[in-house]
């Protein structure tokens, strides 16, 4: 995904363009600066990270900077990557994946319900987010499950 970095925050690299490059690896997911010139377009290293523990199906960028990422755990995590105030953290301590509560948009449904119910016999069974959207009017995260369940959840705080 892309995302374009805010002028108002403060980030912990030097080299810092107007654009990140956010690249989900098996076992992190990456932030890459991008840099363009009128020849050239420069990816520079930026060493912000984070891991993850399960695998990453989708993510999807707010042009408010803003970076969600559906895991294979069913959930929808926020990734932030900016510094609040205090110039002398450690880059991990810029990444805090905060879970966002996953609501569903038509209230219980059977199918629902019957994975609930499964989940009982098969604990460890999760239905991985394949697919995510970002409404900017709506300020609104969509997935969808690999079951094709429909999930949303409303991106409160932190901007657009």
């Amino acid at each position: 995904g892309l995302v374009r970095t805010d002028p108002t925050k403060t980030y912990p690299c030097s080299s810092l363009g107007p654009y990140l490059l956010v690249v989900a690896l098996r076992d992190c997911v990456q932030l890459l600066s991008l840099h363009q010139s009128a020849t050239e377009l420069v990816v520079l290293e930026t060493g912000m990270e984070v891991a993850v523990e399960s695998l990453v199906g989708s993510l999807v960028c707010t042009d408010g900077g803003r970076i969600m990422v559906g895991c294979s755990d069913g959930n929808v995590y926020e990734l932030h990557y900016f510094q609040a105030s205090a110039p002398a953290l450690s880059i991990s301590s810029f990444w805090r994946p905060a879970k966002m509560r996953k609501t569903s948009c038509q209230g219980l449904r059977w199918g629902e319900l019957a994975r609930k119910v499964t989940s009982l016999w098969q604990p460890y069974a999760a239905d991985p987010v394949m697919l995510m959207a970002y409404d900017n009017s709506r300020h609104m995260v969509y997935a969808i499950t690999q079951s094709n369940s429909a999930a949303a959840a409303a991106a409160v705080g932190g901007g657009a």
